[in-house]
């Protein structure tokens, strides 16, 4: 009866990484044979497999690395495969030192490092699987009454969907909860034990790990739902001519030779196109960020908090730099230009007081206090003040961190915090994060 309604559960992904395993498996075992006894292969195949499985291989922003673990279990990572080390510390044990390089050169050709044996579409296929309560109340049924049967696969459930899996360039993640409610990232998802936890209750010692492993057979870590689109404004590369334009710009004020300095300096950095959201960052329901009108800005996080929500927000961005933050001001400008400005209100506004294209204390219709996302647009941007922008930590700018920048804030006046200045503060409640893709 188990069995069958094991085989039901399986996903096919499953069976594919088994038929995959088998098969590694007996290429060192035929090699194996060649220098052991048939006695000893099975046991040093597996020791093995073992350290080939303690290796993956993953791709970062088209860099190839190597991930292990030391001997407390901390993660290593390596630019080269360590497998060829792992596996001849096992042959050392076995074999005759001679006869040590022949079977590791043999064994080497028949190993890959083992980080994805699926393909993109077989794990998109394994991630967006959902536990189904019905399938784990039938597994429970098995081994205690309906009543409880409901209770617990109640509670099985929640572990599941409190979990979500994402991906980061390429690399996946687990994110759950702590006691607190403070998102908690890991490596492995967390599934497994937080199920284990549950059944003890319930069950006697001897049947527990039967039913756990039936459990863990329909149960996938969950992913988290495709986000909409964010709706953003495209910023060029430092090589764009618009910026060779502006800096021909006569400066009128200090601010503005102190800008046209900085945009210089953010020309010859090599800056890359990147993107900007229209609409400042909010939290979503599930308490993630999202970019979108008629929200409460995401205010009062600290840095590593805004780092860690755009690591699992589903997006593919980061904080943007400073050389960033200085060409965004340099593209309001010409957009504003474009708009009708003279090139003289366009780099006043921008670079001098910013309060007639902001919410600041002294911005028409002011309110001096924090808006929702979205009622005030120039240029194609809103929110260009109401909350100040915490940008990325780059010491390498000016000898100092920058936290935040441009736009200042409600509290503010135009003149005080324009929008192209950076400056150095702590984080305070009126700031919030600037993200870029």
């Amino acid at each position: 009866m188990h069995f069958i309604r094991l085989a039901k559960l399986k996903f096919n992904f499953m069976e594919v990484t088994i038929m995959s395993n088998a098969t590694a498996k007996n290429e060192i075992q035929a090699i194996l044979r060649e220098y052991l006894g048939n006695k000893k292969v099975p046991k040093v195949a597996e020791a093995v497999y073992a350290a080939m499985q303690t290796e993956t291989h993953h791709t970062h922003n088209g860099k190839d690395f190597f991930i292990n673990e030391d001997f407390r279990g901390a993660l290593v990572l390596t630019m080269e495969s360590m497998i060829k080390e792992h596996v001849q510390k096992v042959l050392l044990q076995y074999l005759e030192e001679d006869e040590i390089p022949e079977c590791l050169e043999q064994l080497m050709e028949a190993i890959i490092s083992t980080e994805e044996n699926l393909t993109a579409e077989e794990l998109e296929t394994i991630v967006s699987q959902k536990a189904d309560k019905n399938k784990i109340q039938a597994v429970l049924q098995e081994y205690m009454g309906n009543q409880k049967a409901v209770e617990v696969a109640e509670a099985v459930y929640t572990v599941v969907q409190t979990e979500t899996h994402h991906t980061h360039n390429g690399k996946n993640f687990f994110i759950n909860e702590d006691s607190r409610g403070a998102l908690v990232l890991t490596v492995k998802s967390m599934i497994k034990e937080n199920v284990k936890k549950i059944l003890p209750g319930y069950l006697e010692e001897d049947k527990i790990l039967e039913c756990f492993e039936y459990l863990m057979a329909g149960i996938n870590p969950t992913k988290k739902e495709m986000k909409a689109e964010i709706e953003t404004i495209s910023i060029e590369g430092s090589d764009s001519q618009i910026y060779l334009e502006l800096l021909k710009h006569i400066p009128a004020k200090e601010s503005e030779s102190i800008f046209l300095s900085r945009l210089k300096r953010s020309v010859e950095a090599g800056v890359k196109p990147f993107k900007v959201p229209v609409y400042d960052p909010s939290i979503d329901e599930n308490g993630y960020l999202q970019f979108v009108y008629g929200e409460k800005p995401a205010v009062g996080y600290s840095y590593e908090e805004l780092e860690i929500l755009a690591l699992v927000s589903g997006y593919d961005i980061q904080l943007g730099t400073c050389n960033q933050w200085i060409l965004f001001s340099a593209t309001m400008i010409h957009r504003l230009i474009e708009e009708g400005w003279s090139e003289k209100d366009a780099f006043y506004s921008v670079c001098t007081n910013s309060a007639k294209i902001g919410n600041y204390r002294d911005s028409p219709n002011a309110k001096g206090e924090l808006e929702t996302t979205g009622l005030r647009k120039f240029a194609g941007k809103c929110d260009l003040a109401n909350a100040a922008k915490i940008l990325k930590d780059d010491e390498s700018y000016d000898g100092e961190k920058y936290h935040t920048t441009g736009g200042g804030s409600y509290r503010d006046e135009g003149s005080e915090d324009p929008l192209a200045l950076l400056c150095n503060t702590s984080i305070g409640s009126d700031m919030v994060g600037w993200f870029v893709l």
